[in-house]
C-alpha cells in the first residue's frame, strides 16, 4: 500500500490539493496566538464587563486573574495555561519595549511548565499506520498529514 502511494502518478491537481492541505496544517501552528487573543478578550468581557482595557491597567493582579480564568473557566491544564501566558507576556514586553507602558507587570510572575513524559511511536507502528487502508479520501489525507508530522517533527 505504501509503495503504491509513493509510486502513484500524481496529477497536478492531486499534488496541489496535497500541498494546500499541508499548508493549512502548518498555518494552524499560528492558531494559539489567535486563541490567546480570544481568551484574553473573553476574560476582559467577563471580569470587567468591557470590550477592551488600557495597557497601563494591566498589573500583576490582572495577570494572576487571567491565569485563574484560563485554568477554571476555560479548563486549561498547567502547560496550556503556561503557553497562553507566554504569548501574553510577549505582547506585554513588546508594549514595554515600545514605551507604551512603563512597568512590566510580568516582572514578578514566573511561568511554570510541568514535566511531561511523551510516548513515541516505533518505526513499526508508523509503518502500520502508513499501510492502513481507509474508506474515505479525507481519512487518507488525515493519515498522510499525521505521518508527515511524525517525520517532520511538527506538532499534530
Amino acid at each position: 500500500m505504501r509503495k503504491k502511494r509513493l509510486e502513484k502518478n500524481w496529477s497536478q491537481q492531486e499534488l496541489a490539493d496535497y500541498v494546500n492541505l499541508s499548508r493549512n496544517f502548518i498555518s494552524d501552528i499560528e492558531n494559539p496566538k489567535k486563541i490567546t487573543r480570544t481568551r484574553l478578550t473573553d476574560f476582559i468581557k467577563e471580569r470587567y464587563n468591557l470590550s477592551d482595557i488600557a495597557l497601563k491597567e494591566i498589573n500583576h493582579l490582572f495577570i494572576k486573574d487571567f491565569e485563574v480564568y484560563l485554568r477554571t473557566t476555560c479548563g486549561c491544564n498547567s502547560n496550556t495555561t503556561a503557553k497562553f501566558m507566554q504569548f501574553f507576556k510577549r505582547i506585554i514586553l513588546l508594549a514595554k519595549n515600545n514605551g507604551w507602558i512603563v512597568a512590566d507587570p510580568f516582572a514578578n510572575y514566573k511561568i511554570h511548565f510541568a514535566q511531561v513524559d511523551r510516548g513515541y511511536l516505533t518505526q513499526e507502528e508508523i509503518e502500520v499506520i502508513m499501510n492502513k487502508p481507509f474508506a474515505t479520501k479525507r481519512l487518507e489525507q488525515v493519515r498522510d498529514i499525521f505521518v508527515f508530522s511524525c517525520f517532520s517533527g511538527l506538532a499534530y
